[in-house]
């Protein structure tokens, strides 16, 4: 076959072009720290970045839930620990007054002091995570406790006559958190678990107490609402211990997802980015075979009658 000037000149162009195109590629990665600047750069590649960087999308967006949720079950413990402070002082007060030796001064005292602890049940009842009502179920807008015509209704709801049906709904209303896929978790506590309904409603209890309290019940009778708030105590101490084996889980939880985002990252890094020392080595070598080319183009690429026309 002859090997005409033409040919010569189009094989020098096209490696040159080729140099050129080498080293585009590796001053991109140098600039991006990037292997896969483009899909077409490594096709199989890319698809597992785009795979891994999905899962850490993934685990980021959980991460932030359990965040939330962690700082809506923080609020509700505060609160809940204040209800049983509160419960507690309402105890010993009833403690007190169950005694014959108080007088009727002593007694209206204690009477307008539980008054004042029953209206501040229904503000506690009201606590709020920044913009949102925490015990009130599906309803964050609103206080869900107010006092009307003398009674506390939760939701428009008095507790302690609502039927089971009514009851068993407003329980069910619990803000969750998808803290994985599929995988969701109750970041709250409703108003009915909180104060519980029917005659064992706390301000039902509390009602009552005043109200007897006020007809000059005698003292050895009123004693009983000593074991009544007793055990309402207890049923708050149990919503405490309910919302910290929560929030365990949710540090155990957020403890693997670190974890599984450093490896995931390790992967991406692995798949991504370049060895910066290989590229810089690969970008040299073909600088000096793009100079070689150009230095020897001349004698490649002859001349002709029309470098001489000028």
């Amino acid at each position: 076959m002859r090997i005409t000037n033409n040919m010569l000149s189009q094989n020098y162009l096209n490696n040159l072009n080729k140099n050129m195109s080498n080293m585009n590629v590796y001053q991109a990665q140098l600039s991006s720290n990037r292997r896969i600047t483009k899909l077409s750069d490594d096709p199989i590649g890319a698809i597992s970045s785009l795979s891994v960087r999905t899962k850490l999308n993934r685990i980021e967006q959980h991460t932030r839930n359990i965040d939330d949720a962690k700082a809506w079950l923080t609020q509700s413990e505060t609160s809940v620990m204040e209800v049983n402070e509160v419960i507690k002082s309402i105890y010993e007060e009833t403690l007190k007054i169950s005694n014959d030796t108080y007088s009727d001064v002593d007694r209206k005292a204690s009477l307008q002091y539980i008054e004042q602890l029953r209206d501040h049940l229904v503000q506690v009842g009201n606590s709020s995570f920044g913009n949102k009502y925490i015990f009130g179920g599906y309803n964050t807008s609103s206080p869900p406790f107010q006092v009307v015509a003398g009674k506390v209704e939760y939701n428009a709801i008095d507790l302690s006559i609502a039927p089971q049906a009514t009851i068993t709904n407003l329980q069910s209303q619990n803000i969750e958190y998808e803290i994985g896929t599929g995988i969701t978790t109750k970041s709250s506590i409703t108003g009915v678990d909180l104060f519980g309904f029917g005659e064992t409603n706390m301000f039902n209890v509390l009602d009552n107490l005043i109200s007897d309290i006020k007809a000059g019940m005698p003292s050895n009778n009123l004693s009983a609402y000593v074991g009544k708030l007793q055990s309402k105590q207890e049923d708050v101490l149990s919503q405490v211990t309910e919302i910290g084996g929560r929030v365990k889980r949710l540090d155990l939880v957020s403890s693997r997802y670190e974890l599984d985002k450093n490896n995931f990252e390790a992967v991406k890094s692995n798949v991504e980015d370049i060895d910066t020392a290989e590229v810089i080595m690969r970008l040299k070598m073909t600088e000096a075979s793009y100079n070689t080319a150009l230095a020897i183009g001349n004698k490649i690429i002859q001349q002709s009658l029309a470098d001489y026309l000028r």
